[in-house]
């Protein structure tokens, strides 16, 4: 099979927001791999103090905020800091300690680095939309391509198709998938972690943190599009397996750490 090669920017998004609400909601963490043309993957995870008062607690809770959240309460409302970011200096055996900022320079810095990308992820429109009134409220706007790609509307469609014609042995590579396609099949309503199952790549340990749900999503896309690893021709028989065709999925600090000016 021909390998996939973007031709433009393409973005693997993830944010951990305050709750569900459309207008209330409020963004704590943003995860991203920016993939250009012929580039490695880039990768950045940024945190935001956010106003608690219209809060949900069970966005705070599936997000682990009080858990994960590394700004300390003496620091105000829409201080940032990056914690996996280029630029950030590194000391060979130390973690990074991360680089404080304001929120509205980090609107600053995502504004053109989102311009005309292809945005990927886990339901896109619902970080496309808090990224967009991010982007308003400091004087940006979010411009990207208005083709938002699903990865969980792309694992559907491969998950009913290996339904109905991967041979056993692919199916059976690993544990529970045959049960995952059987829900998925079923109808909507699926789980994600039942479509990352179906491809091949199943849900991490830790999701729910934006930059491994972001490298989740590309993940599973690339194994659907057989972008640096086998694809849809594993169909043909071969079972696939992500991880040892690539290397075993980076995995962030086990536990984070606060970290304070």
């Amino acid at each position: 099979m021909t390998e996939l090669v973007p031709t433009k920017r393409t973005i693997f998004c993830d944010t951990e927001t305050t709750g569900r609400h459309r207008e209330r909601r409020q963004i704590w963490e943003i995860g991203l791999i920016v993939r250009d043309p012929g580039q490695p993957d880039v990768e950045y995870e940024w945190q935001i103090r956010p106003d608690l008062t219209d809060a949900e607690e069970v966005g705070l809770r599936i997000g682990g905020y009080y858990r994960r959240n590394q700004i300390a309460a003496k620091h105000k409302i829409g201080t940032t800091v990056a914690l996996v970011h280029p630029d950030l200096p590194e000391t060979p055996g130390q973690p990074s300690r991360g680089r404080f900022g304001e929120v509205s320079h980090l609107a600053d810095e995502l504004a053109p680095m989102f311009d005309g990308a292809q945005v990927v992820g886990f339901c896109p429109w619902f970080d496309e939309h808090s990224l967009w009134r991010l982007f308003r409220d400091h004087g940006h706007a979010l411009v990207v391509d208005y083709h938002l790609v699903d990865v969980e509307s792309m694992s559907a469609g491969f998950a009913h198709a290996a339904a109905r014609w991967a041979p056993d042995r692919w199916i059976d590579a690993y544990e529970g998938r045959r049960g995952a396609l059987e829900r998925i099949k079923a109808g909507p309503g699926w789980q994600s972690s039942d479509l990352g199952l179906a491809a091949g790549v199943p849900a991490p340990v830790d999701r729910h943190r934006a930059l491994v749900d972001a490298r989740w999503s590309r993940d599973v896309m690339d194994v659907i599009t057989g972008y640096h690893r086998p694809g849809p021709a594993a169909l043909l028989g071969e079972p696939m397996d992500a991880g040892k065709a690539t290397g075993p999925i980076p995995v962030l600090g086990e536990t984070p750490r606060r970290v304070s000016r």
